[in-house]
């Protein structure tokens, strides 16, 4: 049996930009997207994505790296089910060569997906995600603070000591 929170690479030459997903969600909160087609082409062409009927965006960052996470609906059980294969998009402002996609699974399939490379992990850390984060609920709503998410239990992974230290002095809102 594979360990838990694996990891699949996507294609660095199909990698959305960031401004397209920006246009999509500000820094440090949440949106929820029904209409598929406004997401980057790229996502859109995984396999995967033919399972959702909306996603859950977020994007957490600083001065340095930006993540985004998009993580799909899936239209069964009263559409209420919360895909566990996000993914995950990673922008490094200083070093752009260093910036990275990829699926986050939560489980294992051998030959599919690999353990997470400890360069995601640290840059998720840095921008204020850990990478086993994950959805306890579909929230109310179309966009929200990734705060308010994770103090009603909504949201786990969500680095406490960047919450406060955000909380008193916010990012720049790109």
């Amino acid at each position: 049996m594979m360990a838990q929170d694996q990891y699949s690479e996507l294609d660095p030459n199909k990698m959305p930009t960031e401004s397209e997903l920006s246009k999509l969600v500000s820094n440090m909160t949440w949106a929820r997207v029904n209409d598929l087609s406004i997401l980057p082409p790229s996502v859109l062409e995984n396999k995967l994505s033919n399972k959702f009927n909306s996603v859950l965006l977020t994007a957490s960052g600083n001065d340095q790296y930006m993540c985004y996470s998009i993580t799909g609906l899936r239209p069964d059980e009263n559409n209420t089910v919360i895909d566990e294969h996000p993914f995950v998009l990673l922008y490094d402002k200083a070093t752009p060569s260093a910036n990275a996609w990829g699926i986050i699974h939560h489980g294992g399939w051998e030959d599919r997906t690999f353990g997470i490379p400890q360069y995601v992990t640290d840059k998720m850390l840095e921008c204020g995600l850990t990478a086993d984060f994950t959805y306890k609920g579909i929230p109310n709503g179309t966009t929200g603070e990734l705060a308010s998410l994770t103090a009603n239990g909504m949201f786990q992974g969500f680095v406490h000591q960047q919450n406060i230290m955000w909380q008193n002095n916010p990012p720049d809102q790109e």
